[in-house]
């Protein structure tokens, strides 16, 4: 086969699954929002969907025009690449899972029909992304089905179920406030004995809480947090009560002299 040929079946290969992932994407959206919806959807993410097509058939053509033993140099690079990132991507979403399951009694939950959750028993979440981990969970049997493996078949199994497991994480984050802190949109829980000081900002039709905290990790110590504009007086609120009862319960839990924080808040910018 010759090398244009090649490159566009390799382009083709790639990006089948990323464009059925896509069509099933734009189907629930129609089912749960309508067809205007669905269209505003579909202009704005088209142009990803060949920017990434001729992003990848560039590669592929390049690919196929080095040597062999460069290519196969580059594959174990790129597999090895994968890896890491799937195994970073599984921690996370495991961490999610985790706190979203034993975080305290709910206070006040952003989820709403609105922004397509709903309710499964106790539970709210996003069929959606729940309903794209079983065709991950599936790619990743088609690997192993073969009696012939090898490992990089056991590889392309650990990637596909690592991104069904953090499609089931997905499905269940939103900003709450629960009774020992505030779980952000991306499954991190805040405790309220973290935050040293929280501020407000304006980002067109969303509100953004910015944390600063007493967490170690440089890249854990300040967390964005994102919700509607309309919730933000009821979010406000919350906080300061919460904040006025982590500062109580420490100075009668501290020895006389002891001082609460206060003036934790900055005003929204």
């Amino acid at each position: 086969m010759g090398l244009l040929p090649s490159s566009i079946l390799a382009t083709a290969l790639c990006v089948a699954p990323i464009l059925f992932l896509w069509l099933v994407i734009l189907l629930v959206i129609v089912f749960q929002s309508g067809w205007k919806a669905t269209l505003e959807t579909f202009g704005q993410t088209l142009w990803i969907i060949l920017g990434l097509s001729g992003m990848i058939f560039v590669i592929m053509l390049g690919f196929y025009v080095i040597p062999l033993y460069v290519r196969e140099a580059l594959w174990i690079v790129f597999l090895g690449i994968m890896s890491i990132l799937a195994f970073t991507t599984l921690i996370f979403s495991l961490s999610s899972l985790f706190n979203f399951i034993t975080a305290r009694p709910l206070v006040f939950d952003t989820a709403n029909a609105k922004r397509g959750f709903v309710s499964i028993g106790k539970c709210k979440l996003r069929l959606e992304r729940l309903f794209l981990s079983p065709i991950w969970i599936f790619l990743g049997y088609l690997k192993l089905a073969d009696h012939n493996l090898d490992p990089k078949d056991y590889l392309y199994a650990a990637i596909s179920v690592s991104i069904a497991i953090h499609n089931i994480a997905i499905a269940f984050d939103r900003f709450q406030i629960r009774e020992n802190g505030i779980m952000s949109s991306t499954g991190q829980l805040v405790k309220w004995r973290q935050i040293v000081h929280y501020s407000w900002a304006n980002n067109r039709s969303e509100m953004v809480l910015t944390l600063s905290t007493t967490r170690r990790l440089p890249f854990l110590k300040t967390v964005e947090m994102q919700f509607r504009r309309e919730v933000y007086q009821i979010v406000r609120e919350i906080l300061r009560e919460y904040m006025k009862k982590r500062d109580f319960a420490a100075l009668a839990a501290n020895p006389p002299g002891h001082s609460i924080m206060g003036g934790y808040e900055t005003r929204m910018r």
